[in-house]
């Protein structure tokens, strides 16, 4: 059966470009200018995004003057004349930078259904950050992971349904924590997203939990994290579970109004 081993080989080299190519991590962590002002972005954030955290699209589209607001916004980020951020003036910006640049990419092909529906919207190294170009993928997983930890999941929106809501204002260095807290909470008390029912004695939650378990593990796993912004009536019920967690389908969708 030696003329099998060619195949075999040729075989054994396709699936280890499969592999690779499905498990490619970003490259390094991306180095952001300090001290960026973030109100232009908090302003359009106010006059776009609804309470629910749906983003009004079609009318952002058509408003040339706000789509050049957001370009100039993003233009901040482009270079650095100075010194870089650090802390929480880099986790700000960090998740700033990653929903503005998304809901951007989004306008660039709107209509469309959802962020997935146009190649590369996650990997394409397209966005300029301190003189280069990176992916969202770079700016989450190399830059906001290591700089937030599990934190970064409930405040990075990549414009999908099942995101955590987007929120109506700019993330900035003096009230980061009390703003991750506000995040954390409209996520975790949305049915839609946490469905959580001490009644019937039933909890389940969303596939972030799944998707970043060794993340939210550092704070105590799915349960004791969303025990922490959870409704009151919740608290005790989710401390209480024992078992793994059910997840929720992701909804990919469009998080834009209707």
């Amino acid at each position: 059966m030696t003329f099998l081993k060619p195949y075999a080989f040729i075989l054994t080299a396709l699936l280890s470009l499969v592999v690779s190519s499905c498990s490619s991590t970003p490259s390094g962590a991306v180095a952001f200018p300090a001290k960026v002002d973030h109100s232009p972005w908090d302003s359009l954030l106010k006059k776009y995004v609804d309470e629910q955290g749906l983003v009004d699209y079609a009318g952002w589209k058509k408003n040339s003057e706000d789509r050049k607001k957001l370009d100039s916004y993003l233009a901040s980020f482009s270079t650095i004349d100075g010194k870089q951020a650090k802390g929480n003036d880099l986790g700000a910006s960090t998740a700033n930078a990653y929903n503005a640049f998304a809901i951007s990419f989004i306008m660039e092909n709107y209509p469309l259904k959802s962020i997935r529906d146009k190649g590369g919207a996650f990997t394409e190294k397209r966005n300029l950050i301190g003189g280069q170009n990176v992916s969202l993928d770079q700016i989450e997983k190399a830059t906001g992971i290591p700089e937030l930890g599990w934190k970064a999941h409930g405040i990075f929106v990549c414009c999908a349904k099942s995101c955590p809501p987007l929120q109506r204002f700019a993330y900035t260095p003096e009230k980061l924590d009390e703003q991750i807290d506000a995040a954390f909470t409209a996520f975790a008390q949305r049915d839609d997203l946490n469905y959580i029912s001490p009644v019937e004695k039933k909890v389940t939650v969303s596939k972030l939990f799944d998707w970043y378990k060794g993340d939210f593990e550092a704070g105590g796993g799915a349960y004791k994290v969303l025990s922490q912004y959870a409704k009151n009536e919740d608290k005790a019920f989710l401390l209480s579970q024992t078992k793994n967690p059910r997840y929720l389908k992701y909804n990919w969708k469009l998080n834009e109004q209707r």
